[in-house]
């Protein structure tokens, strides 16, 4: 029924897209370039102590989707769990000896503080309008996949199955949430009627109930919050 969602999952057309972390394009310069080179290993002290920079002792802040499981999540306490943040712990914190500070919000919230400045920085897909604020690593942390997700007893089914590219989607109602980048870049302009919930877990409420056809989104993350 509308009020126990059940979405059937099925694999969206060009859905696997590399996740990179991203800083301001007006960040400290030496703290950028040590994230484009955070993934290849361990630095010699001298290059450590040039790419730190800023003020001794000062945590990078980074900003996560705070309901984004199994990448990034808030637990009971307040604090961040989840792949991204075991990944940068492991990167920037035992590798190369920097205090991090990991913060969740809103995702739309969390983007417009890195696109603002007030934070030092995020992991995402890095599309054009993204990049536009930040520069991305060279290299990726994970790669995603993004998937079509209808109510179990929706007529799509069959026809969804065949679907090889996105332009199969036009005159279909599309639903996502804010703040998803990837929907936004690909499904913009009027020729897309897209619906954005104010959260995943509403997103799936307003798919449940019939309010558009497809739902749009990462498939872990989804596959997580059923």
């Amino acid at each position: 029924g509308a009020s126990s969602p059940s979405p059937t999952c099925l694999p969206a057309p060009s859905a696997s897209q590399p996740i990179a972390p991203s800083v301001p394009s007006d960040f400290n310069p030496q703290r950028r370039h040590l994230l484009a080179i955070a993934t290849l290993g361990s630095l010699s002290p001298e290059l450590r102590a040039q790419a730190l920079g800023g003020t001794p002792g000062q945590p990078m802040r980074l900003v996560y989707f705070d309901s984004f499981a199994p990448f990034s999540q808030r637990r009971s306490d307040g604090s961040m769990e989840g792949i991204f943040i075991d990944i940068l712990d492991e990167l920037l914190g035992k590798r190369l000896g920097l205090t991090l500070q990991h913060e969740g919000y809103p995702w739309a919230r969390a983007q417009q503080m890195v696109r603002k400045g007030e934070v030092d920085g995020f992991i995402t897909v890095p599309t054009e309008e993204r990049l536009s604020y930040t520069v991305a690593s060279q290299e990726w942390v994970t790669q995603g996949r993004f998937t079509m997700f209808v109510r179990r007893d929706s007529a799509l089914r069959e026809r969804l199955a065949k679907v090889r590219d996105i332009e199969a989607l036009r005159g279909l109602t599309l639903g996502s949430y804010l703040g998803n980048g990837w929907v936004k870049s690909r499904f913009s302009g009027k020729e897309w009627d897209v619906s954005y919930a104010t959260s995943r877990s509403h997103a799936l409420k307003m798919l449940a109930a019939q309010r558009f056809d497809v739902l749009v989104d990462s498939s872990n993350a989804t596959q997580a919050a059923l």
